[in-house]
């Protein structure tokens, strides 16, 4: 949707500036450059790349004639891209800037950053490769751009990062410097980069090695679990009478919030293993129906018809993952995570519900028909065992804490399990005819449950 409001948004712009040059005629050109100048002030940097981008393809062959606006065009576009991150296109665009007036001059206020970028290609100065072991282990490569008393700035393959020199353990090519005094408890940070020192070409850190743990816990939504309708009918026949018996068992499963923690232990940046656990109760609503018919050899018939409505039972589930994760590593501060492995699903089945179960008896020269209610029950524990899949994004907000949310499947096989009779003393026919002081002769029945289900869920991870 956002992507759709951005589009009408640019459209928007292009219509505007279709009626601003019909209505300055040729001092249109200016006003492009004045709308894309509020547009890149208000912080609307692509609307503001697409009046810049339109204004330049037009006029790109009137350098003689127009030498200050396309030096003001090319200079405001390729701040532009340093906002959007569009590296390329901003060395580009300076390039072209320095080529058409090689003493134009920025703005006193001008970002430290794009100013140090924007120097380095007017002196045409090679790039200054560093590589920055920060404290906890982590190796950052890139181009140095700057640095000053507080931090350092370089630019990575995810973007321009600015390092605090607090959280920085050494820099490389001083390698086995960093190695030799690696346990120390800390080592200073030099207040002036000797950039001589600066090898041109990347070192491959032989150390240090990244092991980390972390420990998370999140809420998740879960996807309702399924307990499948069960439909179930017998008949049987005599010399007198025959009986046919049909019934149902429905399910109404409600979705309740689940909770888990886990460990991980990372390899490295990108490999690691992870152990969690997941709890989960879904109460369930059981609701049976029974029908019961039969016919007399004299012909005459009846019937008889039973609901029950109010059986409320649960079941819960602490499925134990055991995973391998890896990491996308989009950002040094943001990642995706992916995983995959074994779920042992622990469960506990909590149900009741009814079901009906018909018989006749003959005495003498009369025959009784009469029918049960009979109270049934699963109620059991199991152990099954499946597999998962699942991704989630990563963001650090501190240096050993991150919060996460994502979407994860847990796969079990279903299983199917038998209605226990409710043992009683004594078990009465609804219409008094006759009775049993044993368990009647019903027949089996069981329901399939099915315990995989999807899970949207959100947390907080903390590294040590």
């Amino acid at each position: 949707m956002s992507n759709k409001k951005n589009h009408v948004y640019i459209l928007l712009i292009l219509w505007i500036t279709v009626i601003v040059s019909f209505s300055y005629g040729q001092d249109s050109l200016s006003k492009e450059l004045e709308w894309a100048q509020k547009f890149y002030n208000d912080g609307n940097y692509e609307a503001a790349e697409v009046l810049l981008k339109e204004y330049l393809d037009k006029n790109i062959n009137n350098e003689e004639t127009m030498k200050n606006e396309l030096c003001q065009a090319y200079y405001l576009l390729s701040k532009t891209y340093f906002h959007l991150e569009k590296n390329e296109n901003m060395n580009e665009m300076l390039e072209k800037l320095f080529k058409l007036n090689t003493e134009f001059e920025f703005n006193e206020n001008e970002d430290e950053v794009f100013m140090q970028i924007a120097l380095n290609i007017k002196n045409k100065k090679d790039e200054m490769l560093i590589t920055i072991v920060l404290k906890d282990e982590q190796v950052i490569k890139g181009e140095f751009l700057s640095e000053n008393d507080e931090s350092v700035t370089v630019r990575t393959e995810f973007g321009i990062e600015t390092i605090k020199k607090s959280y920085i353990l050494g820099t490389i090519p001083s390698l086995e410097k960093f190695q030799t005094h690696k346990q120390e408890k800390e080592i200073p940070v030099k207040k002036d980069i000797d950039k001589s020192t600066i090898s041109t070409e990347v070192i491959p850190p032989k150390a240090p090695k990244f092991k980390r743990f972390s420990i998370y816990f999140q809420l998740f939504y879960p996807g309702v679990l399924n307990v499948a309708d069960l439909n179930y009918d017998s008949t049987w026949t005599s010399t007198y009478v025959d009986g046919d018996n049909t019934g149902n068992i429905f399910s109404d499963v409600s979705t309740n919030l689940g909770i888990a923690g886990g460990l991980t232990y990372n390899f490295n940046q990108r490999l690691g293993f992870s152990f969690s656990y997941d709890y989960l109760k879904q109460n369930v609503q059981l609701i049976a129906d029974y029908s019961f018919s039969w016919d007399f050899w004299t012909g005459a018939s009846s019937d008889t018809n039973r609901s029950w409505q109010n059986n409320n039972g649960s079941i819960i589930i602490m499925p134990i993952s055991f995973d391998l994760t890896y990491a996308v590593l989009l950002h040094r501060r943001y990642s995706l995570n992916l995983n995959a492995g074994l779920t042992i699903f622990l469960s506990n089945i909590n149900l009741a519900s009814n079901i009906g179960f018909s018989d006749y008896l003959v005495s003498g020269t009369r025959v009784y028909v009469d029918w049960f209610d009979i109270d049934v029950k699963i109620e059991t524990k199991d152990v099954i065992i499946g597999g998962n899949v699942g991704a989630d994004f990563e963001y650090l907000v501190l240096p050993n804490v991150g919060f996460f949310i994502g979407l994860k499947y847990l796969y079990a096989p279903k299983k199917e399990y038998v209605w226990e009779i409710v043992s009683q003393s004594k078990y009465n026919g609804v219409f008094n005819n006759f009775d049993y002081n044993t368990m009647p002769p019903v027949q089996e029945i069981a329901s399939t449950i099915n315990f995989s289900f999807f899970k949207g869920f959100g947390g907080i991870k903390i590294y040590f």
